[in-house]
């Protein structure tokens, strides 16, 4: 069934989803944000005039936010205590494992690999060819960029963001709100937020 989905989110991470939820079949009714961003789509205002406004009787919200989990996570929120229906949004040409699960927004970009018995958590969004492998938990609002890794059996805290080819060792935990610079690679356990490389947050 096609749907009318409102775009939360004007900026490059909004551009992407948007195209990709089109290339899903389905339409844009429009998106949110500050200002108008000049998207190829109807500026519909500022997320508390969408929240007033009676659109979300109708239309599905897409989470269109990136990098800054902070924000991703608040905006999330906002439509879900609203009442919105948060839509999923997910490759066919990504590999997701018949026994991984995925929870509600996420959002799943071509070539990345979601494995066995992996969780994701509400509203995380994994970016072209990231690889999750298997029984990883990837916390809520977590961001991974194109190319970073997550080895066997990692545990992500929430609102997590990691860099261009990130990586995380087989097996470590890593604290809520750590952000994992480009390149960078996690190899011992983080047990409060941090930025990678030893920048603490």
């Amino acid at each position: 069934m096609t749907e009318r989905v409102i775009l939360a989110g004007g900026g490059g991470h909004a551009l992407s989803v948007g195209s990709l939820i089109e290339e899903l079949g389905h339409e844009i009714a429009g998106y949110t944000d500050v200002e108008n961003r000049n998207l190829p789509w109807t500026y519909l205002g500022n997320d508390e005039l969408v929240l007033r406004g009676g659109a979300l009787r109708e239309s599905p919200v897409a989470i269109g936010i990136g990098t800054d989990t902070a924000i991703r996570s608040r905006v999330f929120e906002a439509f879900r205590t609203a009442g919105a229906r948060i839509m999923s949004v997910v490759a066919p040409n990504a590999c997701i494992s018949t026994k991984a699960t995925l929870g509600d927004g996420a959002v799943v970009f071509p070539f990345a690999y979601v494995g066995p018995q992996a969780v994701l958590e509400e509203n995380v969004l994994i970016g072209p060819g990231a690889i999750v492998e298997h029984g990883n938990r990837v916390g809520a609002h977590c961001y991974l960029a194109p190319g970073a890794v997550l080895g066997g059996n990692v545990t992500l805290g929430r609102r997590c963001m990691l860099g261009l080819n990130a990586a995380v060792r087989d097996g470590i935990p890593v604290a809520d709100d750590t952000l994992v610079g480009a390149g960078s690679t996690v190899v011992k356990p983080i047990a409060s937020a941090m930025g990678l490389p030893l920048k603490r947050m």
